[in-house]
């Protein structure tokens, strides 16, 4: 039930008055089943919230007392919080803070974790790929989850690199079939 309410203030945290937040914050707090270090966790971001001082809060003092939460639970090893984290830093432009994040819920074995590891690692390196084996590995690892995206992005790169049509092929096809409309016209240009 608290992985539920956890992703219900991770969703709602900025679309939903902050009332809402102050009721999750309440019900963990008073929780008997929650943790020490959680309930310390809350009280930093209430803290930063100021939540009991004033009615009114700024979507900035939102998003810090969320990247907290993010935080700790990223700590925890928790992969799915990482992404969501490294997304908020990628939002605030700071790259190697996302990618360093990225990388950590990669290294949990989390597909869109390495997917969007690669994709930083392609975008940083466009001219210059001396990482190119560690994007192959990323986009391998989350192209075998099932993740269309790096599928396609993989066949590109063994096209245009490795001039390996029969793999790039392989590849699109595997997209095709996760539903990864743009994968399906590569191919059929391929094909031609």
């Amino acid at each position: 039930m608290r992985i539920v309410l956890d992703r219900q203030f991770l969703l709602g945290a900025i679309a939903v008055p902050v009332f809402f937040y102050a009721v999750y914050a309440t019900f963990l707090k008073d929780s008997k089943i929650f943790k020490t270090e959680e309930k310390k966790v809350i009280k930093k971001i209430d803290k930063t919230l100021d939540v009991n001082k004033t009615k009114k809060i700024n979507e900035t003092k939102i998003e810090k007392g969320m990247i907290l939460f993010l935080k700790y639970k990223c700590n925890n090893n928790n992969s799915s919080y990482c992404n969501e984290l490294a997304k908020i830093y990628l939002k605030q432009n700071k790259e190697k803070q996302a990618l360093k994040t990225f990388e950590k819920s990669c290294n949990l074995k989390n597909a869109e974790g390495c997917f969007y590891t690669a994709n930083i690692k392609i975008n940083k390196n466009k001219k210059a790929f001396e990482k190119i084996n560690e994007i192959i590995n990323d986009l391998e690892f989350s192209c075998n989850r099932n993740l269309a995206a790096s599928c396609n992005i993989l066949a590109g790169l063994n096209l245009k690199y490795f001039n390996n049509k029969q793999k790039a092929i392989k590849l699109l096809k595997k997209a095709c079939k996760l539903e990864d409309q743009n994968a399906c016209y590569k191919l059929e240009d391929l094909k031609k």
